[in-house]
């Protein structure tokens, strides 16, 4: 049927097309791609791509590494195969499609309907889909002798598949008997009088009952022939879709490939072929001022058909009284066949002509409705013509709401465009910022070289000092040679005639003075030698100085045109801003344009509710035109839906790209160092109380935790040196991020020791320096701890 398209269309929309269940009370989710799944279904997918993330070789490679990071998990859509990558949250924090939710809570309630065949208010309790009537228990039987082809089913449930008679009870039966017992009583004139007056009244409405399913019949059969019509039609109009979508999407590539400079293969000429060509010129100078469908009915007919349905309806007299032929337009009834009631008693004639006349007037009104069914309503017309109108004005506005949507569409691509460029400027300032950290690095390796070189050297002083103690020493011990020796020479002058024996003794001594002093002499010259090495050293020493000043010149001016770069970075971020305060506020004219077109669709939908009812108490031959507009709106309605579906993936891909640009411009630094000397007794977080640089407020002073403020690649650095000059104290540090370590420092001794470590770090995650018990720091800023965010997620 021609209705199967449309049915699969609705069922794919509010069913899951991975698990076929519908997505009420299954929280739908929309991935990247725009597709929804239910969440049930997402929970199963992510599961599956966690076992083969688990169980891949490369993962298992890597187990024993300390600084293994886990692999994002994202999920793959089983449409398209594109990858969504699954939030912290997990599947729960995926974005809802809010639509099929809204639907859900826009649940029609079932309204209530009154017997078509009595006029006593009855409420109806079925409906018959055949001739389209609602009756109550009591007509149903009534029902049931006229309409031969009776579907019948509760007023709020679907019509029986099978085409059989729900069983029904009727509990008057014992007073519908008890009543004909007593229509037979002829001396109740009164009471005869009103039930052969509902009698009369019930075979009219039955009557009205069966025209009503023979229009029926008609009906089906010109709906019928209207789908198979429509279907046809529908089908030519879907294939010249595809052909212009074809052509389209063709002249869209052809026109892409001219803008980025790429040279098609075929000419011009071959986008479109000349059957398609042709094909689009008649459609265009196509006019459907007459409509898309021939419907031709015979109006001529009406005149006659009334007189027939008001000879099928008959007309209702007082016993005795004969219409004439002129005003009944009846034929002639035979003589022979009698009154048709019975003549009321003489004490009651004036009650009996009342009577008559209310009857006389109740069959004018009846015959003035028949003709009012009847005949075109032109009141229904104008309601048709001004319904037309009004979904003319809101195709057109459908049509501007499009063209709004495709320059926002437009605007989105541009701003990629410029995030692009944003992304490529940010890529290249980072490559300068790491060959920057490479000078760097480069430079503190030098320093360190430097460094070492001053410990030797100082290494080198000690031991000239030492020499040059002892030879202080040696110069002292042969000054008091000297003065000993003095001593013995004034002996020896007093006594050299006495003692000449001791002159010899004394000019050996001379001797070994004189070897003594020549080694003296000696060791000066030595020590002399040793001074010249030493200034040798310091000059050497104060030549790297000035390299390393010159190196630490360069990298401030290589830091200063970082600053420069980051600086038109921000320039470039802030013109973005206002195209996205441009973009906001176009969207919101278009939210304001939906807001009109909604409003505009609700007064829509409150004529088409006003129209049925109309209809459905008049002729059911109405009907049809009715269901017309209802496609028109339900057309419209995919129109209306598909718009929002834009709009909301634009409004989607907005928030994606503001995400974008605010993970991609954060900064998040810190560098801290400890003031007094610091010992610990027991393993205990390292507070560094000096905070120099904070940039992103992350690290606090006062625990010694560093909380990541976003997500991203970090680098955190540690120096350190013990207070003591023991060799054999020792401070020893781990660098945890949360309960894990990532890094590890050990000092002893005089030297100065760094590490570092660089990890991915989520946000909200914390990274702390832990040291061991009997560990010693020095103060003075000379244990520090630094963290500096490399490369954001986007």
């Amino acid at each position: 049927m021609a209705t199967g398209g449309y049915d699969s269309v609705v069922d794919s929309r509010v069913t899951c097309s991975v698990c076929l269940e519908p997505f009420k009370g299954r929280h739908p989710k929309l991935l990247s791609c725009f597709h929804t799944f239910c969440s049930p279904c997402l929970t199963q997918l992510t599961e599956r791509q966690v076992s083969r993330t688990l169980k891949s070789p490369k993962l298992s490679e890597d187990d024993g590494n300390k600084s293994h990071k886990a692999t994002p998990v994202s999920i793959i859509c089983p449409t398209c195969r594109t990858p969504t990558p699954l939030p912290p949250g997990g599947v729960s924090r995926l974005q809802g499609n809010f639509y099929l939710d809204h639907d859900e809570k826009q649940a029609i309630k079932p309204q209530r309907y009154m017997c078509d065949l009595c006029e006593e208010g009855h409420e109806a309790k079925h409906t018959c889909a055949e001739c389209l009537t609602y009756f109550c228990s009591r007509c149903q039987r009534t029902h049931d002798k006229i309409c031969k082809k009776a579907r019948v089913s509760g007023v709020n449930t679907k019509p029986a598949a099978d085409g059989k008679e729900q069983p029904a009870t009727n509990t008057d039966v014992d007073q519908v008997e008890m009543v004909e017992k007593v229509l037979k009583k002829l001396s109740e004139q009164e009471n005869k009088l009103g039930q052969e007056r509902r009698a009369r009244e019930h075979d009219i409405h039955v009557r009205y009952a069966s025209v009503i399913c023979h229009a029926g019949e008609a009906r089906d059969e010109s709906l019928a022939s209207l789908r198979d019509v429509t279907q046809t039609t529908n089908d030519v109009i879907q294939t010249d879709v595809a052909m212009a979508r074809d052509a389209l999407s063709r002249l869209k590539q052809r026109r892409s490939d001219s803008d980025t400079g790429q040279q098609s293969s075929g000419c011009p000429e071959g986008v479109i072929s000349e059957t398609n060509r042709r094909r689009l010129e008649e459609l265009l100078q196509k006019t459907e001022d007459g409509g898309l469908l021939n419907y031709q009915p015979d109006d001529s007919f009406t005149e006659p058909l009334v007189r027939s349905l008001r000879h099928f309806m008959g007309s209702v007299l007082a016993s005795g009284q004969e219409e004439s032929d002129e005003s009944s337009g009846l034929p002639d009834t035979d003589a022979s066949s009698g009154p048709r009631h019975s003549s009321p008693s003489d004490g009651r004639g004036d009650e009996l002509v009342s009577t008559v006349q209310q009857l006389q007037a109740r069959h004018t009104h009846s015959d003035t409705m028949i003709t009012t069914l009847q005949n075109p309503n032109a009141l229904l017309c104008r309601d048709l013509a001004s319904f037309h109108d009004e979904v003319s004005a809101l195709k057109k506005e459908v049509a501007s709401l499009r063209e709004a949507d495709k320059k926002l569409e437009d605007d989105t691509t541009s701003l990629r465009g410029d995030q692009a460029r944003m992304l490529d400027k940010t890529s290249l300032l980072c490559q300068e910022n790491q060959q920057l950290r490479t000078d760097l690095n480069s430079l503190q390796a030098d320093t360190y070289k430097l460094r070492n070189e001053q410990d030797k050297l100082q290494t080198d002083q000690n031991t000239l000092k030492a020499g040059q103690d002892k030879l202080q020493t040696d110069q002292n011990t042969l000054k008091a040679g000297q003065d000993k020796l003095h001593t013995e020479q004034n002996t020896l002058k007093a006594g050299q005639d006495k003692f000449h024996t001791e002159q010899n003794t004394l000019k050996a001594g001379q001797d070994k003075l004189q070897t003594q002093q020549n080694k003296l002499k000696a060791g000066q010259d030595k020590f002399q030698t040793q001074q010249s090495t030493l200034k040798a050293g310091q000059d050497k020493l104060q030549t790297e100085q000035n390299t390393l000043k010159a190196g630490q010149d360069k990298l401030q001016t290589q830091q200063n045109t970082l600053r420069a770069g980051q600086d038109k970075l921000q320039t470039e971020q802030i013109m973005l801003r206002a195209g996205q305060n441009k973009l906001q506020t176009e969207q919101n004219t278009l939210k304001a344009d939906q807001g009109k077109l909604q409003t505009e669709q609700n007064t829509l939908k409150t004529e088409q509710d006003n129209l049925k009812s109309r209809v459905q108490s008049d002729v059911g031959a109405i009907t049809s035109d009715v269901g017309n507009l209802k496609q028109h709106t339900a057309r419209l309605g995919t129109d209306t839906t598909s718009l929002q579906d834009t709009l909301n993936k634009a409004s989607f891909a907005l928030t994606i790209l503001e995400k974008q640009m605010n993970k991609a411009s954060a900064q998040v630094a810190f560098h801290a160092g400890l003031i007094d000397n610091k010992t610990t007794k027991r393993p205990e977080t390292l507070m560094c109380d000096d905070i120099i640089t904070n940039v992103g407020g992350g690290y606090n002073d006062q625990t010694g935790v560093f909380t990541a403020p976003v997500s991203g690649c970090y680098c955190f650095m540690v120096t350190s040196c013990p207070n003591n000059t023991d060799l054999s104290v020792q401070g020893c540090l781990d660098i945890k991020l949360d309960d894990k370590d990532v890094g590890y420092l050990l000092t002893s001794g005089t030297g100065m020791c760094a590490s570092h470590a660089a990890v991915h770090v989520h946000a909200g995650q914390k990274v702390r320096l832990e040291s061991y018990g009997g560990s010693t720091f020095c103060g003075g800023s000379c244990t520090t701890f630094t963290g500096v965010l490399l490369q954001p997620d986007l």
